[in-house]
C-alpha cells in the first residue's frame, strides 16, 4: 500500500511569460507541484536525471514527447557531468519544474483532466491563498463545458473547504 498526505497546499499565479515565484518551506518535506492553465493538460519533462553505471557518472538528457504525450525521444545528452544523483535531478528540474502541453481532448476527455487536477489538502496555506484560485480556475472551466451538476457541486465543496482553511489558519496559525 501507497499513500501520501499533503501538510500545506500553497499556490502561485505565473506572469505573462509563464514564469512564477513559489514559496518553498525546506523544513516542510518534499514539494509536489501541479499546475494548470484553461485549455491545457499536463505535460511530461524533457529534460531527465540519467546514471551511466559503465562511467558511474549522472547526466541529464534532453528529450521531445509526441503530441499525444505517450513516448520520449532522446534528444541528447547535455554536457555537464554531475557526481550524485541529486545533483542530476536539480539539475533537470524533475521536483521544481512543471510542464504542460495544449490539449487535444474531447470536451468529455477534457472534463475529466480537470476532475483529475481536483486536489484536496488539510494542511493550510501560509503563504498564499492555498488551493483556492486553482480549484476557481477548475470550477469556472467545468461550469463553461456544462460539467454535470454534481460535479460541479462536488468542486464547490472543494472550494468552500479550501477556503475554510485558509481562513482557520489566518486566525489561529495551525
Amino acid at each position: 500500500w501507497g499513500g501520501s498526505s499533503c501538510n500545506r497546499a500553497e499556490s502561485a499565479i505565473s506572469d505573462a511569460g509563464g514564469w512564477f515565484v513559489f514559496p518553498i518551506d525546506v523544513a516542510a518535506g518534499g514539494t509536489l507541484m501541479e499546475a494548470y492553465k484553461r485549455g491545457y493538460d499536463r505535460g511530461k519533462t524533457s529534460r531527465l536525471a540519467i546514471y551511466d553505471p559503465s562511467s558511474g557518472e549522472w547526466r541529464v538528457s534532453k528529450q521531445t514527447w509526441d503530441a499525444e504525450n505517450r513516448f520520449a525521444r532522446s534528444i541528447g545528452l547535455e554536457p555537464e557531468i554531475y557526481r550524485s544523483e541529486d545533483a542530476a535531478l536539480a539539475a533537470s528540474g524533475r521536483w521544481s519544474n512543471v510542464h504542460l502541453r495544449k490539449s487535444r481532448g474531447t470536451r468529455e476527455e477534457r472534463l475529466e483532466m480537470l476532475r483529475i487536477f481536483q486536489k484536496e489538502c488539510g494542511g493550510p496555506a501560509k503563504s498564499s491563498t492555498g488551493l483556492v484560485p486553482f480549484i476557481e480556475a477548475i470550477l469556472a472551466e467545468q461550469v463553461e463545458l456544462n460539467d454535470y451538476k454534481v460535479k460541479t457541486d462536488s468542486t464547490r465543496r472543494s472550494l468552500e473547504r479550501a477556503i475554510e482553511r485558509k481562513a482557520e489558519f489566518q486566525a489561529t496559525g495551525k
